[in-house]
């Protein structure tokens, strides 16, 4: 009586194996490269031939040399003397940025400034506060939390203009670096 369902279950076990190990060549996917057309060669792939996608970022040492690669004039704020310049670029030869860090190098901000309308600043987070707020001369859209500024912008005479703070600052930060502006 053992011998027979001990064969059942070896031949259920060929059968269950043989139909695992076909079903790989019959469906068609196999691991062997093609072989190539009659005539053509084939080089094999280096690193060297990926398509990369070019940096938009452009480092600059001085303001001229910015403002001549994105081809306008913008000035540049005055922080307090605890913050220093870190860095100048621009990007796709469209928008000035310069980023300016605290002694300690925990604080930073980022300015930037482009020709046109429309938001600059890049930060695409959701903040449970926004507000417009009148600094000087200008209307400045602010996003932040629990009464920190994070991302403010404005725009003034075709030109657009950002700020982000990281972390987020205190409102008297924003007003004195926007009133620096003017």
């Amino acid at each position: 009586m053992k011998k027979p369902i001990v064969f059942a279950a070896c031949a259920l076990m060929a059968l269950a194996l043989a139909a695992c190990g076909g079903s790989a060549s019959s469906s068609g996917s196999t691991s062997v490269p093609p072989t190539p057309q009659s005539g053509a060669t084939s080089t094999p792939a280096s690193d060297d031939s990926q398509a990369e996608v070019p940096n938009p970022i452009t480092e600059h040492e001085t303001i001229e040399e910015a403002e001549q690669a994105v081809g306008f004039s913008f000035k540049v704020p005055v922080l307090p003397d605890q913050y220093a310049q870190t860095g100048l670029s621009t990007i796709d030869g469209k928008v000035a940025e310069v980023d300016f860090a605290s002694d300690s190098g925990l604080d930073t901000v980022t300015y930037r400034a482009a020709k046109g309308s429309g938001p600059i600043d890049g930060d695409y987070n959701k903040y449970p506060e926004e507000d417009i707020v009148a600094i000087g001369l200008y209307e400045v859209y602010t996003r932040g939390a629990d009464g920190q500024v994070s991302v403010a912008a404005w725009e003034d005479e075709g030109m657009s203009y950002s700020l982000a703070f990281d972390p987020a600052a205190d409102p008297s930060l924003l007003k004195e670096i926007i009133e620096s502006l003017q």
